[in-house]
C-alpha cells in the first residue's frame, strides 16, 4: 500500500491495494487544510484490511461508520459485502471530499469470497 506524502499542498488522487486485490481510491487533501481525516492513516488502512479479511462478519450487514475521514473503511465494508454503509463525518468540507471519493469507488462489487 502508497501512504502519500503528508507536507503536498494540493489535493491528489492515491490508489490504496488491499486484501484480496480490492482498491480504493482517495483524494487526499492538504493537511495544513484540516487534519488528520483529511489523510488516509495507517490505523484506517490496517482497519480496512481486517474488514476485508473478516468479510463473513459484514456480509448483509448495516455499517456505520462515525469520523469517517475519507471513507477507507466503510467502502471496505461495501466491497467486504455489506449491505448498506453509511458514512459521517462532522466537518463539512471533509462530506464533500468523502461524497467524490465514495462516486470514484463506484459501483463497488462485493470480493469473491
Amino acid at each position: 500500500c502508497h501512504v502519500a506524502d503528508t507536507d503536498a499542498r494540493m489535493p491528489s488522487w492515491v490508489l490504496y491495494s488491499l486484501h484480496d486485490g480490492v482498491r480504493i481510491v482517495t483524494n487526499e487533501l492538504p493537511v495544513a487544510l484540516g487534519g488528520v481525516g483529511w489523510r488516509v492513516s495507517v490505523g484506517a488502512l490496517c482497519l480496512a484490511d481486517w474488514v476485508l479479511r473478516h468479510a463473513d462478519l459484514f456480509e448483509g450487514r448495516s455499517v456505520l461508520e462515525l469520523g469517517s475521514g475519507l471513507g477507507v473503511t466503510g467502502i471496505a465494508a461495501a466491497h467486504a459485502g455489506a449491505a448498506r454503509v453509511c458514512l459521517t463525518d462532522a466537518l463539512p468540507e471533509l462530506v464533500g471530499n468523502l461524497e467524490r471519493v465514495i462516486e470514484s469507488n463506484a459501483p463497488i462489487q462485493p470480493a469473491a469470497s
